[in-house]
């Protein structure tokens, strides 16, 4: 289990023309993501929670300290899924810290019967099981100048139940998803700061910081069939 160095992280919600914005005054200061196909990868995420689901109302209940687990997957344009990885998320505030371990995971097929899958659940909890899947499509940038500062615009937010996997892995996911219509996430990692410039920008494109989580959203749209409020989860 490697453990990735704490890291600031903090969301904001864009609409298509404030993303495009965006990416035009990071391009001043930033490169692309090298991955990816025209700039964008995909992304699928399984998260895992207790039977009693305390890692979601964890989130929604605005709890200091939470975490959540999930398995993380990747793709480029129309190719297999690859770097599969059990992720442990925590975060305090602002504050990220992950563990994460790369597992043998040939497909999405059947991944409830991996052993090192499960064998991995355990270190974080006694008893956890699969509650959805998370899917969207990434564009990123970097800082070549501030190590560790990067900025992620999250499309096409879609999410459904991970027993589906088993049957249509091979499918195109988007086509299987429930499309909740969300405005375009826009994530800002660092381990420092944020440039003061890119601050007044956001003020400028009356863009603000908000308490959101995709995985909160997809359990209140999965479970519970409501959209929740941009405030009630991380």
């Amino acid at each position: 289990m490697s453990r990735i160095k704490p890291y600031y992280e903090l969301k904001f919600l864009t609409t298509l023309k404030q993303a495009i914005e965006l990416e035009r005054i990071i391009g001043r200061f930033c490169v692309p993501d090298q991955n990816g196909v025209d700039g964008f990868y995909d992304i699928l995420s399984i998260y895992f929670d207790t039977p009693d689901l305390k890692f979601y109302h964890d989130k929604i209940n605005g709890e200091f300290n939470k975490k959540k687990v999930r398995l993380r997957a990747y793709r480029a344009g129309k190719g297999n899924w690859h770097s599969f990885a059990l992720e442990q998320k925590r975060r305090s505030g602002n504050l990220v810290s992950k563990s994460r371990k790369n597992l043998s995971l040939p497909n999405l097929k059947n991944f409830t019967e991996n052993r090192d899958l499960n064998e991995s659940l355990k270190q974080f909890a006694a008893l956890l099981q699969p509650v959805t899947t998370v899917f969207y499509r990434r564009k990123a940038w970097i800082s070549p100048e501030n190590f560790g500062l990067r900025f992620t615009f999250d499309h096409e937010f879609a999410s459904f139940s991970p027993q589906l996997l088993n049957n249509f892995a091979d499918v195109d996911l988007p086509t299987l998803a429930i499309l909740h219509n969300q405005p375009i996430i826009f994530e800002i990692k660092s381990y420092t700061g944020i440039p003061q410039s890119l601050w007044q920008s956001l003020r400028n494109l009356q863009i603000e910081q908000i308490s959101y989580s995709k995985y909160a959203t997809a359990v209140q749209h999965q479970f519970f069939q409501s959209r929740p409020s941009f405030s009630s989860s991380w």
